[in-house]
């Protein structure tokens, strides 16, 4: 379990293997293992190849991407574990020569500007224009990548695994962060599709406080643009849902700035609302 000061009592997995070399050779591998270490109780690293013992029992399995054949998903199968898809983080490698040496301590204090909204409404682009602005890296939506792995029917088990991955992301990219760390949605934002897709949605998620400094909420005045994943590309639908991320950032009292327009507006928008909020992080 975990149970912090966020207050979300989520069943964390145990016990992961991670397949991939003892020494990592490069910042893909290295990100890779910060977020094994930050998904799980106890991580085994065992390198490719290495079979598990028969008395060896795994609950997860971490790998880089979505696919069917995606490194460690058919491990994972053979293993009867669950595989654990991770997706490196924007700027990774403009980052790692920055990066502390060591394994995964406690996580640092460092300002996080979450991209809030609607699907399809430019918080990946605008978030990648932030991390190039501040030298950072962009924690990716998590939500995203496992509905490309494992299907668009999320029910309260697939939600919950969603905010563990991304929780995890955000630790893992916060080592390789500037002054500022972007994420991609948040857990504040799951809860919301999980009242639209389940109807209602965990007690956990309202005792979830391990929020942003500052929330960008991105219009929906850009066209929809659909790619296989997305839900609701009607224009009513994507109205409502943007009152509904409104409402919810208003009533949990987080501090969040409109941002609309097109790149070049958003970003001058999205950057002023930082240096405002967070005047330390423009350096």
């Amino acid at each position: 379990m975990v149970a912090g000061d966020d207050g979300a009592d989520l069943r964390r997995p145990a016990r992961g293997l991670l397949p991939g070399p003892h020494a990592p050779a490069d910042a893909r591998d290295v990100f890779l293992r910060d977020f094994a270490l930050a998904a799980c109780d106890h991580l085994t690293i065992r390198e490719a190849g290495e079979g598990a013992a028969p008395s060896e029992r795994f609950d997860v399995v971490f790998g880089y991407g979505s696919a069917v054949d995606a490194p460690g998903r058919g491990l994972a199968a053979r293993l009867g574990a669950r595989f654990v898809p991770v997706a490196a983080p924007e700027r990774l490698e403009a980052r790692a020569a920055r990066r502390p040496s060591g394994p995964p301590g406690p996580r640092r204090t460092i300002p996080r500007i979450c991209l809030f909204g609607p699907e399809s409404t430019g918080k990946s682009t605008l978030g990648r224009a932030l991390a190039e602005r501040y030298d950072t890296v962009m924690a990716p939506e998590y939500g995203r990548l496992y509905t490309e792995t494992f299907g668009q029917e999320c029910g309260p088990a697939d939600l919950e695994r969603i905010v563990l991955g991304h929780l995890a992301g955000v630790r893992a990219a916060g080592r390789w962060a500037g002054r500022v760390l972007i994420e991609d949605t948040d857990p504040v934002l799951t809860a919301l599709w999980s009242d639209v897709l389940t109807g209602s949605r965990a007690a956990w998620f309202d005792r979830f406080t391990d929020t942003a400094d500052l929330y960008l909420l991105t219009g929906v005045d850009v066209p929809f643009e659909a790619d296989g994943v997305r839900y609701f590309p009607a224009e009513g639908e994507r109205r409502r849902f943007h009152q509904l991320c409104r409402a919810e950032l208003a009533r949990r009292n987080l501090p969040f700035v409109e941002i609309t327009g097109d790149r070049p507006t958003r970003l001058a928008a999205a950057t002023a609302a930082i240096d405002r909020a967070l005047p330390g992080v423009a350096g």
